[in-house]
């Protein structure tokens, strides 16, 4: 029995099999497409595929900023190759053989390095662990009797395209076609005959929302009295302010629970300050001590028995009202956070005296020129914003033949002037807006023609005689005084 070993070198032929396979059957068939090969398993397919046959892959020679970058991203990441593979924008393989290179290049400045002592080469007899992400070898002349044979084999499977499934696929398709031409036959007749076959479809399962509304419930038939059907209903009143909000406990009422006193309580364990309740006192709200009536009863004090007492005991009561006030408002204001007065205090450091002047490093050529790019985009977008708003957006505007005619209009108005009537300064208002509106049309279209080839020619003509277009002169301001103007 023969026994394979799967792996080795990858040779042309091998990879002109993947590559029609993977096009024909996709990167996610890894198993199909290593059938083809006799040598290879479905890793090595996938391997070989993302590490040298993808088209993606950057094959040229490396770059010093790739290398800068590579050196930086190993120092950071080490030996987490495919990590930082994608930010090189290099396989793995090729970032771990570049590495090694770059530090073969800088041990070869040591005088005690001796190349032969390398472990990575190989040696005769051993196979190279990582042949996937090296180039393929040429097919030998005399090809053995096994790659002959998976070549053919390989040939048939990916010319295949009339196999048995491809035709019953067109069958299938065949035969849908068919059914759907024998409906529209069928329903063009039912048309023809005035049957309406909307109403013989078949109702799916379910409920058809833009159809019906779902558990509806039809009235009986009849005539019913709607008057009451108008009447608003009653919203309850939510509270809208705090002073509200303070005895809103709830939309349903809440019962008031009165305090009913105790007379077989000591003096010192009445809720009244030593007071024992009489009649005529009321129990207070939560919170708060025992008050009492306004008056006393009218039945019960007609003699004004209790009037001295009672002005005695209300004006106490006063007081400790006052008292608990004061002292719900020292606990508010103790609840606020204190103040914090925290600021920091950040000084420049002084420069030393003995200090060497930093040396000043040459610019390099590209940056210049980046620089001298920002400017002059710079430039051009300060001119950009110097013109008018016509020419920044682009908008239509008249031509050169009609610009006569539009001055003839805005200035129509001075011949009909009287010497004798001076104007008003809404007129004079008026007129120096109109030869404001004239110099911008004349300077715009002298300046900014419409047509680009005109330009040109006016170019050409300009250099071969020396007396150009005059372009009507304007005033000239900067952009803080038009950003004072604007605001």
């Amino acid at each position: 029995m023969r026994i394979m070993i799967k792996g080795g070198v990858w040779k042309n032929t091998e990879d002109e099999i993947l590559k029609a396979a993977v096009m024909k059957y996709g990167k996610n068939q890894w198993a199909r497409i290593s059938s083809l090969l006799v040598r290879k398993s479905a890793k090595q397919c996938k391997a070989r595929w993302y590490e040298w046959l993808d088209p993606s892959i950057k094959k040229t020679e490396w770059t010093r900023e790739e290398d800068e970058k590579l050196l930086h991203l190993a120092k950071l990441m080490p030996m987490q190759w495919r990590t930082l593979a994608p930010i090189v924008g290099r396989t793995p393989s090729q970032c771990l053989e570049r590495y090694e290179k770059l530090l073969d290049a800088a041990c070869a400045k040591d005088e005690n390095y001796e190349p032969g002592d390398d472990p990575r080469k190989l040696r005769p007899g051993e196979i190279d662990p990582n042949p996937e992400s090296k180039p393929a070898r040429p097919d030998p002349v005399d090809m053995d009797e096994d790659e002959k044979e998976m070549l053919s084999e390989a040939r048939a499977r990916l010319a295949n395209t009339r196999g048995k499934k491809a035709k019953r696929k067109a069958r299938e398709k065949q035969l849908e076609e068919a059914r759907r031409l024998a409906s529209l036959q069928k329903r063009r007749e039912l048309k023809a005959a005035g049957i309406d076959n909307r109403r013989l479809r078949k109702k799916r399962k379910g409920i058809d929302y833009n159809a019906e509304i779902p558990f509806e419930k039809r009235p009986p038939p009849g005539f019913y009295d709607v008057t009451g059907e108008d009447k608003t209903v009653k919203q309850p009143k939510f509270p809208t302010t705090i002073e509200e909000l303070e005895d809103f406990s709830g939309v349903t009422p809440k019962k008031r629970e009165l305090q009913t006193p105790n007379p077989m309580l000591t003096p010192s364990m009445t809720p009244g300050g030593g007071v024992t309740p009489r009649l005529g006192m009321t129990p207070a709200r939560e919170g708060s001590s025992f008050g009492m009536t306004p008056k006393g009863t009218p039945m019960r004090d007609e003699l004004h028995i209790n009037e001295e007492r009672d002005i005695h005991d209300g004006s106490k009561l006063e007081l400790r009202r006052q008292a608990d006030l004061r002292r719900n408002l020292r606990s508010g204001l103790s609840g606020l956070p204190q103040p914090k007065n925290e600021y920091q205090i950040v000084m420049q450091p002084i420069p030393e005296e003995n200090e060497e002047p930093e040396e000043k490093i040459e610019e390099d050529m590209s940056d210049r020129i980046d620089r001298e790019k920002a400017e002059e985009e710079a430039r051009q977008q300060a001119l950009l914003r110097k013109r008018s708003k016509v020419l920044q957006r682009e908008l239509p505007r008249p031509p050169a033949a009609s610009l006569e005619l539009i001055k003839s209009s805005l200035m129509r108005a001075e011949g009909d002037k009287s010497s004798f009537v001076p104007p008003t300064p809404i007129e004079m208002a008026d007129e120096m807006v109109r030869k404001e509106l004239l110099a911008l049309l004349e300077h715009d279209n002298a300046k900014y023609p419409l047509d680009g080839k005109m330009n040109k020619e006016k170019k050409k003509a300009s250099k071969r005689t020396a007396n150009g277009p005059v372009v009507p002169e304007i005033d000239d301001f900067e952009e803080d005084e038009l950003k004072g103007v604007c605001a």
